[in-house]
């Protein structure tokens, strides 16, 4: 028989388990650098938590870049607007980690200094109330050659 204090701490730590295990989070990452004219990559991580659906990321892109998911998209939907690309779930996937690649096209006459691009991800909660995950971001370094006397 367990005594009073042992199942009060019993249920908090099975309260807090509980808690971190339904924490969402996602965040975006990828390479250092970027060349105009070639193709660069990004990849979108998603700690689905309680996600459930529907689920969507948008991403802005810099002035006449473009974007595709060469790779599994996890039954996403591509929109790929004129500065825009967003990845929409109807139904999130059942996976713990979700990891989906996203090409990016670096214009030729793209200028060679720092671009930030930054996503969001909403959901609607249980409660039917869309919610917002704190965005994240990436900078690459646009490069003509990859080397350190640039």
């Amino acid at each position: 028989m367990c005594s009073k204090n042992s199942r009060l701490s019993l249920w908090v730590f099975f309260a807090l388990s509980v808690n971190v295990c339904s924490a969402q989070s996602f965040r975006i990452k990828g390479g250092e650098t970027a060349r105009p004219g070639f193709m660069t990559t990004l990849q979108l991580e998603v700690v689905r938590g309680d996600l459930a659906g529907p689920v969507r990321f948008a991403m802005p892109l810099p002035a006449n870049w473009k974007a595709s998911i060469p790779y599994e998209n996890y039954g996403a939907s591509l929109l790929s607007a004129r500065d825009e690309v967003q990845l929409v779930w109807l139904d999130f996937p059942l996976v713990d980690t979700l990891r989906c690649t996203i090409a990016l096209q670096v214009p030729d006459d793209q200028a060679l200094q720092p671009v930030a691009i930054a996503g969001t991800l909403s959901y609607f909660d249980t409660m039917g109330a869309q919610k917002k995950l704190p965005s994240s971001s990436h900078s690459f370094k646009v490069m003509r050659y990859f080397s350190r006397y640039q």
